[in-house]
């Protein structure tokens, strides 16, 4: 913000999206349905047609280029979040081809070698590295018929992390355009909330509740924390925070001791009015939110989180992604 500069005068929507694309779509689909129940609401009341049809024109812009930008490997946060993930499964599964081939194949033996000529170290280094080792594996293991278990193992691998890594490198040139293009869409929405503001404080100055309800407030304010620790009594119920989420989110929940705890993404403040995924004692889940079976993730913001045990205290971790 430039010295001097006043606050008020400065677009907080345009602002708190800057290089997120994912957050302005997040405002944007608040936005959209809230001005869209407004005018339902008020059907006498020609200024919330006037907003939300000029509104709805600029939100389905951005949807348009987000689900763009997306078709075009412009996700690549979580196509590198894919890789990543596929990676650390890499010592788990050549312990399982090693185990195989041990079982036919003694470690000084010629065929053992032959697939396994530098033993591990070329499943080392750099990804595409990585990627070639296991093809060069697949290949050394061939037709062998005592080896398909092996085999089966080593393409399946293969071919996961082949595909999550040109999903993350994409094309370059079309990832451009599309995020050129959801980037003015983007500039073009969040200007648009902008003006409703103006607009709804023109209207009706004294009425600031009413105001804030039709903005996403809490995500425009999020100071983009990820990660949430706390502890909970025996049957105790904790508001965790509130947040919009979309599909496809994850999250990653983890119960720090003896007690199996559950988190509901709730309509309401400490609710618990969505099918509740329950993490085990001592355990931890990783799970899209789709299974909060929710309809409306701007109508249930709230995650809650329950200790089941009556008698346990316990201690709680919550990751989002």
């Amino acid at each position: 913000m430039a010295k001097g500069e006043w606050r008020y005068l400065i677009n907080q929507m345009l602002v708190c999206t800057k290089k997120n694309f994912k957050k302005a779509v997040k405002l944007s689909r608040y936005h959209d349905a809230q001005l869209l129940a407004a005018m339902n609401a008020n059907p006498g009341d020609l200024d919330y047609a006037l907003v939300y049809n000029r509104y709805h024109d600029l939100h389905q812009k951005l949807e348009d280029a987000y689900a763009a930008w997306g078709n075009s490997g412009g996700q690549q946060e979580s196509g590198t979040l894919n890789v990543k993930q596929l990676l650390k499964l890499k010592t788990t599964k050549l312990n399982a081809v090693f185990n195989i081939v041990e079982q036919f194949y003694l470690p000084d033996s010629v065929r053992f070698k032959a697939i396994f000529p530098d033993l591990r170290k070329p499943f080392s280094g750099a990804r595409s590295s990585i990627i070639s080792a296991f093809n060069t594996l697949s290949l050394n293991i061939g037709a062998d018929v005592n080896l398909g278990a092996a085999l089966t193992i080593v393409d399946d691998y293969h071919k996961e992390l082949s595909k999550a890594n040109t999903s993350q490198t994409g094309s370059k040139g079309s990832v451009k355009n599309a995020s050129d293009a959801l980037e003015k869409a983007r500039v073009g929405a969040m200007t648009g909330q902008y003006q409703d503001l103006g607009f709804f404080i023109n209207k009706m100055p004294t009425a600031t509740a009413a105001i804030k309800s039709l903005f996403d407030s809490e995500t425009i304010t999020d100071p983009a924390q990820v990660i949430w620790k706390g502890h909970l009594d025996a049957l105790e119920l904790h508001q965790v925070f509130i947040h919009t989420f979309m599909a496809g989110d994850i999250m990653r929940v983890k119960s720090i001791g003896s007690a199996s705890v559950t988190v509901y993404l709730a309509s309401t403040p400490g609710g618990t009015d969505s099918k509740g995924v329950v993490i085990d004692a001592l355990k931890e889940l990783k799970f899209d939110v789709a299974l909060f079976a929710v309809a409306d993730y701007n109508a249930n913001r709230y995650l809650t989180i329950v200790n089941n045990s009556t008698t346990t205290e316990t201690r709680f971790m919550v990751q989002l992604y």
